[in-house]
This record gives C-alpha cells, structure tokens and sequence, in this order.
C-alpha cells in the first residue's frame, strides 16, 4: 500500500488480487516495542500449521549476506486507493436494514483511531453507509505511533477513550467508538438508562452484534438454513442460547480469528458465514475478509446503534433486552504481563501448573469438567476422561456447577490470559444483575445476593429458569412477609412445601427452605 492502511484491508486486497500471501507490519494495540508482522495465507487469513512452521523454517536459513537491499521496482507494484473503493463497496454491502440508517442519518457519532490506521478509511466507510454526523477526537486524528494522549492505545482499556467521552459529552452524542491502532478491534461506549456513560466489553459487543445480525436476517428474510455463525471457546455462552433459540448453527474454535477464518474455508461453498467475535474486542460480519475488521464492525455498531434509536432505545436498552429474554452472563478478564524470554518461560511453567493442579472450586462450587486443549481430553468430575476433536493448543477451560468456567492461555508475546465468566442466570426483575452467590448446596440451588444492594435477596433453584425476587425492592415493592412468602410456594411449585413457615428473609432460614424442598420434591 502507498500508506498506512487497517490491517483488515491487508486481508481483502490478497482475496481480490488472489496473491500467495501478504506481510503486515503491526503493534496491533501494543506498545511500539512489540512491534512486529502478520503474515497471511492466500485465503486472506493469518497463516496456520503447517505453513506456519513452513515459513519460519525458511526464515531461519536466510543469513544476512543473502539479502537484497537494492529493490527491483519492476517486481513491485504499489496500491491505494483504487482497493479502498473496492473495500468499502463491499463492506456497504453488509448493512441490514439501510432504511433505518436514513430515518437516523442524524445519529451523532464521537469516532478515534487512537493516532492509527482507522483514520484512513473508518470515517470515510461510516459516510458511505449514510451517517452525516460523525466527529472525530481532533488531537487522536493525527498518526503518531508513539500513541501521546493515551497510556495503552487499546480500547479494552477506559482510558483510551477519556477524549472521545469527553468530545461526546460535548455534543451529546448517541455512540463512541475507538478502534486500536491497527483498526481491527472496537470499543465502544453508549448512555445507560441514567444517562451515565458506560464502555461495553468485548463479549457485550459480541452479544450485541450477533443478536442484531440474527434476528434482523430473520426479520428481513434474509436468512438462509445454511448459515452460521462463529465464536471463541472464551467468548460468552449467551451467543450459543441466541443460535439455539433462533435454530442459526454456532460453531466453536480456538481464540482467534485465524481460527474463526479456518471454520468458514472448512466449509466454503456448503454453508454461508454470517458473523463471527471474539471477546477480545474483535469481530467480523464478512466472509470476504478472513480477519477481524473494526471498518465493517464500526458502521455495523453504527446501524445497531440507529435500529436502537428508531425504537426510543439505545444500544444499553437494547443489551439489557438480550439479558432478560436470554439470561445474564457476567465475565472478567485477566492479563498477567511477563515481558521477554525469561517472561515467556514463566508464562510456560504458569500454564503447566494450571493444567496440573486446577483449581478444586469456584465460590464453593466444584468442578465439573475440565477441558485440556493441549492434551485433546476432557475430564469429568469423575476422572473419566474423552478425546476432544479440537487441534491442539494450549488452552485449560474449566467448568464448575453453577455454570460458571475459569479459561486460562498463554501468549506468545509474554501475557497469561486468564478469562473467567458466570453463564447466564434469569431474574424476574426489570433490569438483569450480576450476582454474589450466599450460599450453594452443590445441587445447583442458591441463595444469591445484589453485589451492591445487601439487603436485596434471590433465591435460584436447579429446576427453575428463572431466579425469585426475596428483596423488599423492585418487583415486591412493600408487599408485606407473608405474601412474600406466598410468591415463594408459588414459585417452588411443591406441596408439600408451605414457605409461609420459614423465615425467607434469612440466609438459615432460606437454607431450611431448600434442604426441605429437595427431600419433599426430590429434587
């Protein structure tokens, strides 16, 4: 390319000049001092074994004396613009409903690069796709890979995005958007129904772009039965209960888009890719770029962000509506940072110990299974063990019983990945919440807790899709005790069970309730 360009870019022009392969020169979102290239495959996608093996192998036979500095400009030939048109054409075609963008060409859109790539080509694509009021952060236009407004120039991280809240407060805007200096990942933040501004994490993003894609084919009729869609094994559960509900076939990989890539050659020209993520902040709606694309994620979000707004919601409402028709998931993220070789042994001998003593419980709850990626085995609480049909890496994914799992991965570049989430618990209230377990039987029955609000109790059973409301807030308003406790047998639906005589608004009591309710219901 003549200059500067989103590495998803990289990945189109090799597909549309069906070349051999292409280089990247590329930090990503890291500091200057990781960077380094991505090298892709002539299916456009970065390379894997055995090519990857295959190219080292060669790299490590070349000596200095062997290569050529002086150029044959005759064997290059340099690219620009005529590729973003072509790259923006296509990726035009990736909206779903354009009559909703025109009723909302309005949307006020805060944008930043964060001084990389996205500049180039993110504000163009978002006014090809009908947006008329996109503002960018003035000071992170400028490319500068020292990155000088911004401590990490990662939008998984708050602080990136400091100028451009500051910029949508200014104009009240609908939606911000950063993407990484590579322009391949995007974070996002949106009002909350108090009007606060709040950045949604990876695998809200995710959630939130599958849930659209989905329901809005069906609604379109665009929808065919032999599509699919793509997550990460790390990647929230909930987008697995949006497939299911919906009958969209989901498939699981590997992190990273290399893998998500290999799913849709696994299967080109038998079933269609419509969407795939991850919850590392990537994501990619098209089959003709086989890497994560934060150019087509962003006028995506965009549209989302304006189908929201056509219904007086916005992008927080819609999340909180997939969070009570499919259930709530909570996860975190942890990076441990071990630079150079000595940090990279480290982060080895981590994961051995991992794999080799896992943790027992979660919260008081035991393991269920375990699945070791670099062993192809999964455990059960038992010690019987099955082949898994994955390729081998070095991922530990362990599942406990109240649906939680705790992953675990190394990275090449000296970071332990350490993701952890709790799968999707429903609660008849308003608004969904993410809970503090009280106490556990080990029959997957809990008295659950407001993390915030002490005084707010649940009560959750095994057989029941939904939690209860114990709290004097919210759904029972000031109903008095005894018809909480009516709601209560209501809810157990075992009559042997009269919860008028057990004192619901303590944990002891709660605890008689269940252990009682097993033995009469057997449960």
């Amino acid at each position: 390319f003549d200059d500067l360009r989103p590495t998803p870019e990289v990945s189109f022009a090799i597909r549309e000049l069906k070349c051999q392969g292409g280089v990247n020169i590329t930090a990503s979102h890291n500091p200057k001092e990781y960077n380094g290239y991505k090298a892709y495959w002539d299916d456009g996608a970065q390379v894997l074994a055995p090519h990857d093996k295959g190219i080292i192998d060669e790299v490590e036979k070349v000596k200095i004396e062997d290569v050529k500095f002086d150029a044959n400009n005759d064997l290059i030939q340099i690219i620009g613009k005529e590729i973003d048109d072509l790259y923006l054409d296509r990726i035009k075609t990736l909206s779903i409903d354009p009559a909703v963008i025109e009723r909302h060409k309005d949307l006020k859109i805060v944008y930043t690069p964060l001084h990389g790539a996205g500049r180039t080509l993110i504000p163009e694509s978002l006014k090809r796709w009908g947006f008329e009021k996109v503002y960018t952060v003035k000071e992170q236009m400028v490319k500068d890979g020292n990155f000088p407004t911004v401590v990490s120039p990662n939008p998984e991280n708050g602080e990136a995005l400091t100028l451009a809240l500051r910029d949508a407060k200014e104009i009240d805007a609908d939606i911000v958007m950063a993407s990484d200096p590579d322009a391949d990942r995007v974070g996002m933040a949106c009002k909350n129904d108090k009007g606060e501004w709040v950045l949604i994490n990876g695998n809200q993003t995710c959630l939130i772009f599958l849930y659209y894609i989905i329901t809005n084919r069906i609604k379109t009729g665009k929808m065919q039965p032999n599509d699919f869609i793509v997550k990460t094994i790390v990647t929230t559960e909930l987008i697995k209960k949006i497939a299911d509900k919906n009958n969209v076939e989901m498939i699981d990989c590997f992190t990273g888009f290399k893998w998500i890539a290999r799913e849709i050659r696994e299967f080109e020209g038998v079933k269609q890719y419509i969407g795939g993520g991850e919850e590392g902040y990537g994501f990619m709606a098209e089959d003709f770029v086989r890497d994560k694309d934060a150019v087509s994620a962003m006028c995506l979000l965009a549209e989302i962000c304006a189908y929201a707004k056509d219904q007086g919601k916005t992008l927080y409402d819609l999340l909180m509506e997939i969070y009570l028709e499919y259930g709530f998931s909570h996860e975190v993220t942890v990076n441990v940072v071990r630079p150079g070789k000595t940090g990279a042994d480290e982060i080895k001998q981590m994961m051995e110990n991992f794999r080799n003593n896992p943790p027992k419980q979660l919260g008081g709850s035991p393991i269920v299974i375990t699945k070791d990626f670099l062993k192809l085995e999964q455990t059960d609480a038992n010690g019987n063990k099955t082949e898994k049909k994955y390729k081998a890496s070095e991922g530990v994914m362990i599942h406990f019983n109240n649906r939680s799992f705790l992953g675990c991965k190394g990275s090449k570049d000296g970071v332990l990945n350490n993701v952890g989430g709790s799968s999707s618990i429903n609660i008849g209230t308003r608004r969904p919440q993410f809970f503090e377990v009280l106490y556990n039987d080990g029959k997957e029955n809990f008295i659950l807790q407001h993390p915030l609000d002490k005084g707010e109790l649940y009560l959750k059973l095994k057989n029941k899709e939904e939690a209860i409301y114990l709290g004097n807030k919210a759904l029972l308003g000031s109903r008095s005790e005894k018809s909480k406790a009516k709601l209560t047998t209501e809810y157990l639906q075992c009559p042997s069970i009269d919860a008028t005589k057990y004192d619901t608004t303590t944990i002891d009591g709660l605890k008689q309730l269940i252990t009682d309710y097993c033995k009469a219901c057997g449960k």
